[in-house]
């Protein structure tokens, strides 16, 4: 025997009501919970890509000035022969600011002020910021070393790039290069 249904009992009954809610009720929090934990890591690479991205260009930039342009290293501004240094053997020196002449005898240096790296010439009117915020540069060092009288002295230069956001924490890169000054 078999059974028709009626035709005016076609809704869904109360327990398969109660089935998708509570499945719905379930996969919702789950799916929430992804989707903010997928967003969170693609804002942190956001940030992390920012910051490289940055700091890159401040090292590349700071790389092509002195490699182009520096001809010798002094330990204050403006230049001269009297404070000129890592002009001797094996010496290694880190100054708390080094400034650089070229072969016109103009001088230049890079400064840090409250997180921007800034070049300073004697030629420009101001200051040329290399890097801006949010991004923070920190820790800028900038030594040299001569390993003989014969070899051109080189230049290194180190920093850190940070990025701070209150929600998501810190990101915090370190970067640094050396640089062969021209031997002319």
């Amino acid at each position: 025997m078999f059974f028709k249904k009626d035709k005016k009992n076609r809704a869904f009954t109360l327990i398969e009501m109660l089935i998708v809610i509570s499945i719905v009720g379930i996969a919702v929090p789950i799916i929430v919970t992804i989707f903010g934990a997928v967003m969170r890591q693609q804002i942190q690479t956001k940030k992390l890509v920012e910051t490289k991205n940055q700091a890159d260009f401040v090292l590349n930039s700071v790389k092509i000035i002195v490699k182009n342009h520096a001809f010798s290293l002094h330990n204050s501004f403006p230049a001269s022969t009297e404070n000129e240094i890592c002009q001797n053997q094996s010496e290694t020196q880190t100054p708390t600011s080094m400034v650089f002449e070229d072969l016109e005898g103009e001088s230049f240096y890079f400064d840090l002020q409250e997180g921007v790296v800034a070049s300073v010439s004697s030629v420009l009117a101001e200051p040329v910021e290399l890097s801006s915020k949010p991004v923070a540069i920190s820790d800028l060092v900038v030594s040299c070393s001569r390993s003989s009288f014969f070899a051109s002295p080189l230049v290194r230069v180190s920093f850190t790039a940070t990025h701070e956001d209150t929600r998501l924490g810190v990101v915090a890169l370190p970067f640094q290069t050396r640089i062969s000054l021209r031997n002319e």
